[in-house]
């Protein structure tokens, strides 16, 4: 398989985006467990194509539904 330097199209959830995308902005991936430092840079170059996209203009009210609609738990960050 050849790895080099290429484009790939990712369909992905709206809302899946903008979990992604905040989880990305407030993780201190300093803290965060890598094997390779390879895995820390593909989660930079993540959030730099996020940042591109909608997700990164949710507001506060989206992010916490997108985090409903994504989570399959069933806990909620909408106070009861």
């Amino acid at each position: 398989m050849d790895l080099a330097p290429s484009v790939l199209t990712l369909d992905l959830w709206r809302a899946d985006a903008v979990v992604l995308h905040f989880w990305l902005t407030t993780v201190d991936l300093d803290l965060v467990p890598f094997e390779h430092a390879g895995q820390k840079q593909a989660l930079v170059d993540l959030l730099t194509g996020l940042d591109q996209t909608v997700a990164a203009e949710a507001d506060d009210a989206e992010i916490v539904q997108a985090h409903d609609l994504v989570d399959r738990t069933g806990t909620s960050l909408t106070p009861s």
